[in-house]
């Protein structure tokens, strides 16, 4: 039993790396957010984020990300320990579903050398409102079999030279 589990949770990981890699869940809005509301087919599924190397400036740019339900990305300046810090900047409410490209505005720019943890929040209370008390961070699979706060940091580097 133990591995037919083992092997529906490594087909359902090689979907979503199918899935993301394709571009399927088309994202459309403002935010990337998705226009098909897949919502009942994404409940045994995970929620996921990608972030890249970011460029020193007022936004941070995510990959791609899967919620399982409506949901934010946050954006977290990073402590000294290497842990999620202040709240920096977050997206508008995104459905459920794949999304790719969303750039997230920050309050203040970042500057080389900082670091950034994009984080997935689930829209807990329902409003469509970001409450960083109430609306509590998404989970996804460890590599333990735990779960653990769907979320990936990225080190900012210096912006590019213009001339």
């Amino acid at each position: 039993m133990k591995q037919v589990i083992w092997v529906i949770v490594v087909l359902l990981v090689i979907w979503g790396v199918y899935a993301l890699a394709t571009g399927q869940g088309k994202p459309a809005g403002e935010d990337g957010e998705i226009t098909n509301d897949n919502s009942s087919e994404m409940a045994e599924e995970y929620n996921a984020i990608s972030l890249a190397e970011q460029t020193a400036g007022n936004e941070v740019m995510v990959s791609s990300y899967k919620l399982t339900a409506p949901g934010y990305i946050v954006v977290h300046a990073v402590t000294e320990e290497g842990n999620p810090g202040d709240i920096i900047g977050h997206s508008s409410l995104l459905s459920a579903g794949v999304g790719e490209n969303v750039s997230i505005m920050l309050d203040s720019a970042t500057e080389a050398g900082q670091q950034v943890i994009a984080m997935l929040h689930m829209d807990t209370d329902g409003n469509g409102e970001f409450d960083a008390v109430l609306d509590q961070p998404a989970s996804m699979p460890a590599n333990d079999s735990t779960m653990e706060i769907a979320m990936q940091i990225a080190v900012v580097v210096a912006a590019p030279v213009t001339e």
